[in-house]
């Protein structure tokens, strides 16, 4: 039994028979509420989404109860198609934030807002079409952030299957750029983005981590979607060879941007020039990553599931915790809830869905103090005890290995000289 667990305080299961990965989960104050505290939206390959507010009590967080209740579901939508991303921006030039839901043929962007009741039914929650993006090729992921470094309105990119990222600003589309430089297809590339240098990273087909400048990428662009032919080849700022199959790449800001790549065996991060913080190598097989900063902007911490149901905390390259969680995760965020900020949120494939916080768990075998029997038995045993190192210390000290030596030999002569005595007789006798 561990120490270290998971303080489940929020649990529930997603349906049934869907599935999920790591994009299939944002945080995020989606309905604008002036508290800022965030709400968990999934969206399952089933095209299901649900949005969760989750309402903590103290009283219930210290009985370790589950808070799970019915009216924490604030939505739920059924598409009819497949989600394949979710994420959140400023999608539409205001303060406000908006959801992006990516499906195979189209990106639709949607606000969510609460409606307050006049009944007893409470406050109901709607989900507003915005725009649509309709795509001639499947897309694959996508990225939402101040690409170009816009102010005040995100750039969303999306990759297609035919190694291509589309740009679009609003509904508007901006432009393209195609990977395919040499007539083969690329695989769907991780990719992410450094805002203070305006820098798109991603990994290419040979596992290595290059960083391209997002105006390079806009000036070598194609001017249309379908008109391919006079693309141009951009050349990266710089690219690191990582060498192994890449789960996730994420950004952190500290005193500088920083990149941090997981991999099949080991945790790399990196500078945004490039150049090397660290590499640590695990033990196990890692399966999802959460990177942030820590308060005081010194250190990266790094949340990492693994295969083997555990979480491993991570202080730059130094293991700080390991806990047991109740299943192998495919995503890890963390959340600002109303009485918990930095609360972990963990999703597994199946659509298990668990809220908590790092702490311990006191063991909980009971210790029985001795009873008056036991103590008088140890009391004999003892005086037993004293008694055999007495035999042995007499028997060490009067019989010492020389006179036991002496007594054997003094034995062996007497037994001879009776032998030689008994054969003496029977010559005596046949004569």
């Amino acid at each position: 039994m561990t120490l270290f667990h998971l303080r489940e305080f929020w649990t529930t299961n997603l349906g049934n028979d869907e599935e999920f990965d790591k994009c299939s989960i944002c945080v995020s104050n989606i309905d604008n509420e002036p508290d800022g505290f965030d709400k968990i939206i999934i969206g399952s390959f089933n095209g299901i989404l649900r949005v969760f507010k989750i309402i903590l009590n103290n009283d219930a967080i210290k009985n370790e109860q589950n808070l799970f209740q019915i009216s924490d579901l604030l939505l739920e939508v059924d598409f009819k198609n497949p989600i394949l991303q979710i994420a959140s921006g400023y999608l539409l030039n205001s303060a406000n934030v908006q959801l992006a839901i990516l499906h195979p043929n189209k990106l639709c962007v949607y606000s969510i807002s609460s409606t307050t009741g006049v009944t007893d039914h409470g406050t109901s929650y709607n989900i507003l079409l915005i725009y649509e993006l309709k795509f001639n090729h499947k897309a694959t992921n996508m990225l939402i952030g101040p690409l170009g470094q816009t102010k005040g309105n995100d750039i969303i990119c999306v990759q297609n299957m035919e190694s291509m990222f589309e740009f679009y600003e609003n509904e508007t589309f901006s432009f393209g750029y195609h990977w395919n430089r040499t007539g083969s297809i690329r695989f769907p590339m991780e990719f992410t983005y450094i805002p203070n240098r305006d820098l798109i990273v991603l990994v290419d087909e040979l596992y290595a981590i290059q960083c391209y400048q997002y105006q390079e990428l806009a000036m070598n662009s194609t001017t249309n979607v379908q008109n391919e032919d006079g693309r141009k080849v951009s050349v990266s700022d710089w690219s690191y060879a990582f060498g192994e199959p890449i789960i996730d790449i994420q950004t952190v800001k500290l005193d500088k941007w920083y990149v941090v790549i997981l991999g099949e065996k080991n945790l790399c991060i990196l500078r945004d020039n490039g150049t090397l913080f660290f590499v640590k190598k695990f033990d196990a097989n890692p399966s999802c990553l959460c990177a942030f900063a820590n308060d005081q902007k010194d250190s990266i911490i790094t949340l990492i599931g693994t295969q083997m149901s555990n979480m491993l905390v991570y202080q730059n390259d130094i293991l700080r915790w390991a806990t047991k969680i109740p299943f192998i995760p495919v995503a890890i965020r963390r959340a600002n809830l109303n009485d918990i900020a930095g609360s972990i949120v963990l999703l597994s494939d199946q659509g298990q869905l668990t809220v908590g916080y790092l702490g311990t768990n006191p063991s909980l075998r009971i210790i029985a103090l001795p009873s008056l029997a036991d103590s008088q038995n140890n009391e004999k045993i003892e005086e037993e005890l004293r008694e055999l190192k007495k035999i042995i210390n007499f028997e060490q000290t009067n019989n010492n290995p020389a006179e036991r030596d002496n007594r054997l030999a003094n034995a062996i002569n007497l037994n001879l000289i009776e032998c030689h005595k008994e054969s003496c007789g029977q010559f005596d006798h046949d004569y």
